[in-house]
C-alpha cells in the first residue's frame, strides 16, 4: 500500500518555470523536505501504519534558493514535467465555450450577473 502527503504550504503562491521547450523563464528555487525537521524526518522514515498512528505530526517542506535571488526578483520553481505536459494540454484544448456546455451554463459578464441581485 501507499500514502500520499498533501503537505499545506505556501508553494501554491510560487509560479511554475522550467528550462524544457524552449521556456526563457529559469527557476530559481525548489522544494524538499525539510530532513532537519524531527517529525518530517521521523515520518519519511516511518511505515504507513505508524504515520496513520501519529495523526498530530506533520511533515514540513522548505523553499531553497538554487541560486542569489535579487531583491525583488520573483521566486520561481520547477513543478515538474507531468504538471508543465497536462498544462500544455490545458491550453490546447479547453474553451470557454466547451467549458460553459459542459456546464450547461451560458456566458454572463460580472456585471450582469450583479444586476439583480439585490
Amino acid at each position: 500500500s501507499s500514502l500520499t502527503f498533501f503537505p499545506l504550504t505556501h508553494a501554491m503562491f510560487i509560479n511554475h518555470a522550467s528550462t524544457r521547450k524552449g521556456s526563457n523563464r529559469h527557476p530559481n528555487a525548489k522544494i524538499r523536505w525539510a530532513l532537519d525537521h524531527t517529525d518530517t524526518y521521523h515520518l519519511l522514515h516511518s511505515s504507513i501504519e505508524l504515520v496513520k498512528e501519529r495523526k498530530a505530526s506533520k511533515p514540513f517542506l522548505e523553499f531553497v534558493a538554487t541560486r542569489d535571488i535579487e531583491p525583488d526578483e520573483e521566486v520561481l520553481i520547477d513543478y515538474g514535467e507531468a504538471w508543465e505536459d497536462a498544462w500544455n494540454s490545458h491550453l490546447t484544448d479547453w474553451s470557454i465555450k466547451q467549458s460553459l456546455e459542459k456546464q450547461k451554463m451560458s456566458a454572463v459578464s460580472i456585471l450582469a450577473m450583479n444586476e439583480n441581485k439585490f
